[in-house]
């Protein structure tokens, strides 16, 4: 395990080493942050780092994936500076072992659940409880064991009545993103996800209430291990400011 982070780290170091890019204007080298990210935000923190780039001199090196294995190689020593996460439970985990700078961590959003399925699935959704029809066959969720929208994904189904009725037709993901994507190549029928992948595709969307699971905490952190902190925290109170914040609510994240 040592061995292939030391990998990792040299391959992002190399990276590091290229990104030192100059503005447009040629003024300041951009700083690099490597920044551990739950797949739901893919679309929003894709955004918000092409703005920190144009505005703070500051290149976000994203990698997504799901919060509870995004946590395990941060445990295992990935080289991360941040970490974004759909759940406050995983940061509570990173924390207790001593890898987050104290008083960093901030939630910044709070995470929506929906159905959605293809507009030509041949069976259209029109509540949660069409889940139920024995003529929807496969249903894609991320893995409740590490992925927050997963767990939700659960507990909605639970809080509904349906789970039981329905758990032999779910196939589990690797993270909400592979959920999205198992409904948009139709080897599932439908997939609960997260609203902020299905904001703006083409596509049949039903919300789920907040009502039904836990809250999504999208929660962030900085690693004790950073060593940009000052770009970090930029990163971080970009999140929250206003603009930030707007940017997150388009893809239809709530506001903590």
């Amino acid at each position: 395990m040592a061995i292939r982070w030391l990998y990792v780290w040299a391959s992002l170091c190399t990276c590091v080493a290229c990104a030192q890019h100059r503005l447009p204007n040629g003024s300041s080298p951009l700083t690099t942050i490597h920044v551990a990210a739950a797949s739901d935000l893919t679309p929003a923190f894709s955004e918000i780092g092409g703005l920190l780039e144009s505005k703070k001199a500051i290149k976000a090196v994203f990698t997504f994936g799901s919060s509870g294995l995004l946590a395990k190689q941060i445990e295992h020593g990935a080289p991360f500076d941040l970490f974004a996460s759909a759940s406050g439970s995983f940061v509570d985990r990173t924390e207790s072992l001593g890898l987050v700078v104290e008083g960093s961590r901030q939630v910044f959003a709070i995470g929506r659940l929906a159905v959605w399925q293809r507009e030509d699935a041949p069976v259209p959704l029109q509540t949660v409880s069409d889940l139920a029809n024995p003529a929807i066959r496969r249903i894609a969720i991320a893995n409740p064991e590490h992925a927050p929208y997963g767990r939700a994904a659960r507990e909605a189904l639970e809080h509904g009545r349906l789970w039981e009725a329905m758990k032999e037709k779910i196939v589990f993901a690797e993270n909400v993103a592979q959920a999205f994507q198992f409904a948009q190549t139709g080897n599932v029928d439908a997939a609960v996800v997260a609203q902020s992948l299905a904001t703006g595709r083409d596509g049949r969307v039903v919300p789920i209430e907040p009502q039904a699971h836990a809250p999504i905490d999208q929660t962030v952190c900085i690693l004790k291990r950073a060593r940009q902190i000052v770009a970090c925290r930029q990163f971080v109170e970009f999140l929250l400011s206003a603009e930030g914040q707007a940017v997150l609510q388009r893809y239809g994240f709530a506001l903590p």
